[in-house]
């Protein structure tokens, strides 16, 4: 227990030990004295199972050791608490010291792992319009994480009718296979969606309802090409449609016309053959019955003298009975 008048306490144990002084002058006359030293029991310490943290864990309070009551100190501990974000990723050795009753110290060194977050991606999130359906967010990456925020359901489902107009906040939230969390957040960005335009019409000419805007006329369900104005000719029977498009591409779709009729284009005699004035002279009241007019029409009213009494245009339109005042 003695090696080169050093006592060693550790090998010689707990207990009481008997250490015997032996002194030689140089001659043969020699002399030797006993005491006792006495060993006193350290603590036995056991170490619990120790998790692994994450490095956006919350401070964590070290009781992973008993007996309990002593101190812990090394990287991100300060008064007992772990911070592991304090001490970083990878492994930390962590020491603790217990003293118990006799003053005995025992220290016992534990192993700590913070593990990474995971990274995590929005990825590119697209454009709506207020009107678009409900759609299964799915540009998150890892795969498999949730979302949340405005709009959100079921986890991944988001609904700009919901929501409506605006920018919203949405959140990508995942958890890897050892439990640590991370989340990342973007603006989807909600669009609003054009007015639904009506469709007027006069003779063959379409019009919408709605102006500043891009259009896209349809005949029967399919796109017409080059119609791309708020007006259109229609050039055979059937069913019409117009849509309206936004700065955003944003969509809107009329409700169909039915052109059940093509008017003449053109103002031949045979057009007019069905012109009616009567009476024919007169001094006062001249009433006109009028065909349809695919354009416009001027006319001009003429005395018996060859005088012109008045002259203006009428506009496009259908069938008329007109009144004019010649006194």
């Amino acid at each position: 227990n003695v090696v080169n008048g050093v006592f060693l306490p550790g090998i010689a144990g707990p207990g009481v030990h008997e250490i015997i002084y032996y002194y030689n002058s140089g001659g043969a006359c020699e002399n030797y004295d006993t005491t006792q030293i006495t060993v006193l029991a350290g603590s036995s310490l056991t170490v619990q199972n120790i998790p692994g943290y994450c490095e956006n864990s919350n401070p964590q309070s070290l009781a992973v050791v008993s007996p309990t009551g002593g101190t812990y100190s090394g990287n991100g501990v300060q008064n007992n608490i772990f911070s592991p974000q304090v001490a970083g990723v990878g492994n930390h050795s962590i020491t603790y010291s217990y003293t118990n009753a006799s003053g005995c110290v025992t220290d016992s060194i534990i192993e700590i792992l913070v593990n990474p977050i995971p990274a995590v991606s929005t990825g590119v999130l697209p454009d709506f319009c207020q009107k678009d359906p409900a759609v299964a967010l799915q540009w998150g990456a890892p795969a498999g994480g949730y979302y949340s925020g405005p709009g959100i359901t079921n986890d991944s489902i988001f609904d700009p009718g919901m929501v409506g107009q605006g920018s919203f906040l949405i959140t990508y939230n995942y958890v890897d296979s050892i439990g640590c969390t991370a989340s990342v957040s973007a603006y989807i960005d909600v669009h609003p969606t054009p007015p639904e335009p009506s469709i007027n019409k006069t003779l063959n000419y379409l019009v919408c309802d709605w102006g500043f805007y891009d259009y896209q006329w349809f005949f029967d369900g399919d796109s017409i090409p080059n119609s791309n104005n708020i007006k259109w000719t229609a050039a055979d029977t059937g069913y019409y449609q117009v849509m309206l498009i936004n700065e955003w591409g944003c969509t809107s779709i009329s409700d169909s016309l039915l052109v059940d009729n093509i008017f003449p284009t053109d103002l031949s005699e045979e057009v007019w053959q069905n012109l009616v004035l009567y009476p024919n002279p007169t001094r006062d009241l001249l009433y006109v019955e009028l065909p349809s007019r695919p354009q416009a029409l001027k006319f001009e009213w003429v005395n018996a003298m060859g005088q012109v009494v008045d002259r203006g245009t009428l506009e496009p339109g259908d069938p008329m009975r007109w009144q004019y005042d010649m006194s």
